[in-house]
């Protein structure tokens, strides 16, 4: 297969431009490997920064090796939760230089380091700096084992060694040009990518999450900003396995926060069990972003995802409801639905009080919105042929959005879709 470089346009349906022509840009932040997008909930409490990784010059770097490198202790290299303050020039385990920190995520900070020995001296690699404090090694080795797992799975970034270093676990990982969020960004911002990217990328990612469900393995944390794209954009692999679990591990207590809000399934929303198909459904989503530009559920609570996810697929079986109530009790929650009418609990705020106030809805069977003409509404200019796509889209999101997660098509299912066939 061509590169995409080489083979496509990402542009705006409807309009001709030249190869990869960039979206106008703004200032743009570093690339972070591993960061959490904005769609995460302040109860969760996830934030990132990204520092602009530069790499300083020889004399700054000899100068830093060695205030770096020598006579430090915890108290000087972590801060006040454990992040490690890496130093520009500072060598790690013997022979990787690094660029200083370019992001960070709720487990780790992430560097960019040069290799200086051994085969690969020149390369440049990503490292993974778990956060100094018992949960998040624990957490950091799991990650680790659960990358081992899946080293053979392609589309997936390979883990390239570990470390200690200062009392933190660190992960080598090759390094990669960009994410989807950049790409989409750059390259389709507001009005998506060209529909054969769409359709190359969600081919590959759909296969490696397949690979993973038969392992048992949900990645959990699926978006746009855990792909990672190859330097031509032919090539996309899913990154950042903090948040991954095997599917049978019994210390897996249902969360209605796991996966980033915008992703998240309603099986979690609703405090359900949840498999692979929570996987599958976040890259659903990931799909319509990339051909419309903009996010499919942006709700701002979980309560408003809920909302938005019934006007696209209509109302929840009774039978998820019920289980929903019973697990909001033990939860100890206020359930959204209400438990004899199994109507919907709206909650917003009042702008004039600043209230909470909730409403009861009945929620039609019928969604109110389709995402085919949510799809056709994003198009511009399309071609007979182009329609085709558009509409064998919405089909295989149809299908791999169904709110009852055992009915939701899987990523074996999902690659039968008409959408990946080539000949047309």
């Amino acid at each position: 297969m061509a590169p995409l470089s080489q083979s496509m346009e990402f542009a705006q349906r409807g309009e001709k431009r030249s190869n990869l022509t960039p979206a106008p840009k703004s200032k743009n932040k570093a690339v972070d490997m591993f960061a959490m997008s904005d769609s995460s909930d302040d109860d969760e409490k996830n934030s990132y920064s990204n520092a602009n990784g530069n790499h300083p010059g020889t004399d700054t770097e000899k100068r830093l090796e060695t205030n770096a490198n020598q006579g430090l202790d915890e108290q000087d290299v972590d801060d006040a939760e454990g992040y490690y303050l890496a130093r520009p020039g500072e060598l790690l385990d013997g022979k990787y230089r690094s660029r200083g920190n370019v992001g960070r995520g709720v487990f780790s900070s992430v560097l960019f380091c040069d290799i200086e020995e051994g085969e690969s001296t020149g390369k440049t690699v990503a490292i993974k700096v778990i956060r100094n404090n018992p949960t998040m090694h624990r957490a950091g080795e799991k990650e680790l084992q659960i990358l081992e797992k899946v080293k053979s799975v392609p589309n997936i970034v390979q883990v390239l060694g570990s470390f200690e270093h200062r009392k933190h676990l660190c992960l080598v990982f090759e390094r990669m040009k960009m994410n989807l969020r950049q790409v989409l960004y750059q390259y389709g911002k507001n009005i998506g990518i060209n529909m054969e990217g769409v359709r190359t990328y969600g081919k590959q990612l759909f296969g490696a999450l397949n690979h993973l469900k038969s392992l048992g393995i949900v990645h959990a944390d699926f978006k746009l900003d855990n792909i990672l794209v190859s330097a031509k954009l032919g090539q996309v692999k899913i990154c950042d396995f903090g948040s991954a679990f095997y599917e049978d591990d019994p210390a897996n207590a249902p969360t209605p926060y796991l996966v980033s809000r915008f992703y998240r399934a309603p099986e979690i929303i609703l405090g359900l069990k949840y498999d692979p198909a929570v996987d599958t459904w976040a890259l659903a989503t990931c799909l319509f972003e990339l051909y419309a530009g903009n996010v499919m559920f942006p709700g701002a609570t979980n309560n408003e995802m809920l909302d938005m996810i019934m006007q696209c697929k209509g109302r929840f079986p009774n039978r998820l409801l019920r289980k929903h109530i019973i697990s909001y009790q033990i939860l100890h929650k206020q359930p959204h639905f209400d438990p004899e009418t199994f109507k919907f609990r709206r909650f917003q705020t009042d702008v004039m009080t600043n209230d909470i106030i909730m409403k009861l809805l009945t929620v039609k069977d019928s969604p109110t919105k389709t995402i085919s003409s949510l799809l056709m509404n994003a198009s511009n200019g399309m071609s007979a042929k182009s329609e085709v796509r558009v509409r064998q889209l919405a089909q295989l999101l149809e299908h791999t959005l169904v709110l009852d997660p055992s009915k939701r098509a899987s990523p074996a299912q999902a690659l039968q879709s008409p959408f990946f066939n080539d000949n047309m």
